[in-house]
């Protein structure tokens, strides 16, 4: 079952709906979708019944605005449950406390952050809406005197992104205060199936420019990345499950490899893979449709996908987030040089153009990348891509 939205939903997406035949909740964006593909939408009242009546029924969604139907529609069910304990990052760390009870967090409410004391929680922190998405609204705070300007950073992000995103997407009524997690950070792309089993469908390394880097701006996954990670991984992951409630649910989890070897995650977004679609790199990495093995609970043979590409065990397959920075006035932008822009890698897989007066960003990229080229990755982490904005004065 799907419940398909804005902001993006991909044609890999849209072709396993139409394919498999399954109820497809209907929305703006899937109307409009239908009207060129056989989609079989059913209204809110027959998809909520069409998921009562199926056993082990499993949805998926490609937008967090589902989120509000879900907890509308599904409020009463186990789904609805294990999907607020996720979303509320506040909720979660109560829920992971067992696995993790040294952890330092605070939740406050947004006219509690003047009164906050950032010397008594006594550490180097982030903080962050407590329902967020996207990387909006999160800071870094390594010291106290760097407080008023990331409050005051945090307040003006939230009041604008209220304008973007529903309630359900974006909470900007409370944010949570807690302690950094060192570590190289990993985004993984699992589902859970009826008895709650962990099965990881990928794992992306998320690339930083530096420390105070907290940006989207590029994941890349190999054979080196998932490789020695997928059993530690599986295993943390299936832990992390049974205190949540997750089962016959995918979740798209970011978390830390700490030095000793130890995992802490940051978060975990219910009912999706990675956003905007971009979990389809899965499909050039290893030639895997997560949606269809989701929906159809057929794990991934990984010994016979790594066998199957030995020659191109060293090779990275990127997701690149191409972002416009926060100061430019894109109601002055004329259009993107994509062609420019693409030049700078040297195998573009897929280019996705992105509504970037809408949303600041300006496409999503699909990228291989050989060891001899893997400068290009470097260049990304840090470029200002304004360069590629035409008409900006």
């Amino acid at each position: 079952m799907f419940i398909l939205d804005e902001p993006y939903a991909s044609d890999l997406l849209l072709d396993t709906a139409e394919r498999l035949g399954a109820p497809v909740l209907r929305t703006p964006t899937t109307a409009k979708a239908a009207q060129t593909r056989p989609l079989n939408l059913l209204d809110d009242q027959a998809f909520a019944a069409r998921y009562a009546a199926t056993p082990g029924a499993r949805i998926y969604t490609n937008s967090e605005n589902a989120l509000g139907w879900i907890a509308a529609h599904l409020g009463h069910t186990a789904l609805a449950k294990a999907t607020a304990r996720c979303k509320d990052k506040a909720a979660f760390r109560r829920a992971l406390a067992p696995l993790h009870h040294d952890f330092a967090f605070q939740e406050l409410a947004l006219d509690e952050l003047d009164d906050f004391d950032p010397a008594r929680f006594g550490k180097p922190f982030v903080i962050k809406p407590s329902v967020g998405f996207f990387s909006i609204g999160v800071h870094v705070v390594a010291t106290p005197d760097q407080w008023p300007a990331a409050r005051n950073a945090l307040r003006a992000e939230l009041a604008d992104v209220e304008r973007k995103f529903p309630a359900a997407v974006i909470g900007a009524a409370r944010c949570i205060v807690e302690e950094i997690i060192e570590g190289d950070e990993y985004a993984v792309d699992v589902y859970f199936d009826e008895r709650g089993r962990a099965v990881v469908l990928n794992i992306l390394r998320h690339v930083f420019s530096g420390a105070s880097d907290v940006s989207d701006r590029i994941y890349y996954t190999s054979q080196t990345v998932l490789r020695p990670r997928l059993a530690q991984f599986t295993e943390y992951l299936g832990h992390m499950g049974a205190l949540l409630g997750t089962r016959s649910m995918p979740l798209h989890v970011e978390l830390r490899q700490r030095a000793d070897g130890s995992l802490v995650p940051i978060e975990a977004n219910p009912l999706r893979f990675a956003g905007w679609c971009t979990t389809d790199i899965a499909r050039h990495a290893w030639g895997i449709n997560v949606y269809e093995t989701y929906l159809g609970n057929t794990p991934p043979d990984w010994n016979a996908i790594f066998e199957q590409r030995a020659d191109t065990s060293q090779n990275r397959y990127s997701i690149i987030v191409a972002d416009l920075p926060a100061g430019l006035d894109t109601a002055r932008v004329n259009h993107i040089d994509f062609n420019k822009f693409l030049s700078h890698f040297s195998r573009p897989l897929e280019c996705r153009p992105v509504d970037w007066k809408r949303y600041g960003v300006f496409a999503f990229v699909f990228a291989e990348t050989t060891p001899e080229h893997a400068t290009e990755l470097d260049w990304i982490t840090s470029a200002n891509l304004a360069e590629f904005a035409v008409g900006e004065a």
